[in-house]
């Protein structure tokens, strides 16, 4: 197949940062899954979140002179944001799993691990109740994490609000388990 460039010809990433078994990579990897997004118009991969700091750890991960935009939302908050565009990153990130409009069909085509797990707990994430829960929109990303929880003995419970809306929850005898897997020797995270 003859690759079309267009759209993904950003000089500023000539480089896949994304190296799946690294620590930061998979942490980014999971974080883009919960709250990235991949254009359908371009081979764009943006992130935005409102822990600036935070998107300025992966605006320095992304490495080259990719800019670091900030806007303010509706609420008031200051928002960083980072966009990029290259083709051969953004068909990689396809082929983990990340794809355009992936809140519905949304699965990591690669094994989860503590890395992934955390990076997506701190995008699409919580604590309620006293336990770790992860919202999902995705049946096939609910069945994968509620697979890798069962290979690991994480005790959880799930909770389906509307239609395809779940919570997967981490029951309070396994909070310490998780704990562990996602925070262990880790060196990237959200702060708060």
């Amino acid at each position: 197949m003859k690759k079309d460039k267009r759209g993904g010809t950003n000089k500023l990433v000539t480089i896949n940062p994304f190296k799946v078994g690294e620590e930061s990579s998979d942490y980014w990897i999971g974080y883009i899954g919960a709250d990235g997004f991949l254009s359908t118009k371009k081979y764009l991969i943006g992130l935005k979140s409102k822990d600036v700091n935070h998107i300025e750890r992966y605006k320095t991960f992304i490495g080259g002179n990719v800019k670091l935009r900030y806007e303010v939302n509706s609420a008031g908050n200051t928002i960083g944001i980072v966009n990029f565009g290259n083709f051969d990153v953004y068909h990689y990130l396809l082929q983990l799993g990340i794809t355009p409009r992936k809140s519905k069909t949304f699965k990591y085509n690669i094994p989860l691990n503590g890395h992934i797990l955390r990076g997506h707990f701190d995008g699409d994430g919580s604590i309620s109740q006293n336990r770790p829960k992860i919202t999902t929109g995705s049946l096939n990303f609910k069945n994968q994490l509620i697979d890798y929880y069962n290979s690991l003995g994480i005790k959880y419970s799930v909770s389906q609000k509307g239609i395809d809306i779940w919570d997967i929850y981490v029951m309070k005898e396994s909070r310490f388990k998780l704990f562990q897997l996602l925070y262990t020797n880790a060196t990237i995270f959200l702060n708060r």
